[in-house]
């Protein structure tokens, strides 16, 4: 926030901006293999038929919500705990793509690229989709590292 503030632009227009983008994307691989991206969390609930790229955009605050801070688990005394759902057993034949978590996981159905989680030295971690492989780089060099099954 202070870099947006120091930087001279009206902040409105960049809340307005920000809040007009999509929540959501879906695209599909060279090999066919459809990926889901958000900030935290796509519902699966919310994945249409077809192979067609398509922006999500014409959802509710909830469901807006839920794909930018990620599910989560009630506990006791009303607080929430919030779900690595990566973690979990899935069935969908779909990949989510996200960020968001702090950490860095790839297998065949979760891609978790956190850029501030200074994986390899402070290097911003990206994924390539077409080549299953997780890259890091910085401004000066790009360093290609091949995927691990699972990785974080």
């Amino acid at each position: 926030m202070a870099e947006f503030e120091d930087s001279g632009l009206d902040l409105k227009e960049v809340q307005d901006w920000l809040a007009n983008l999509p929540a959501g994307f879906v695209f599909s691989d060279k090999h066919g293999r459809r990926h889901a991206c958000a900030h935290a969390y796509f519902p699966p609930y919310l994945m249409r038929k077809g192979k067609e790229e398509w922006f999500v955009t014409d959802i509710n605050q909830d469901q807006r919500y839920e794909m930018a801070w990620g599910p989560v688990w009630p506990t006791k005394g009303g607080r929430y705990r919030r779900r690595y759902w990566w973690r979990e057993d899935h069935q969908r034949n779909w990949t989510m793509c996200v960020g968001h978590y702090h950490t860095v996981w790839v297998d065949d159905k979760s891609i978790v690229l956190d850029a501030n989680c200074g994986f390899e030295a402070g290097m911003l971690p990206a994924y390539e989709v077409d080549n299953k492989v997780l890259v890091h780089f910085d401004e000066k060099r790009v360093q290609s590292v091949k995927l691990p099954r699972n990785h974080g």
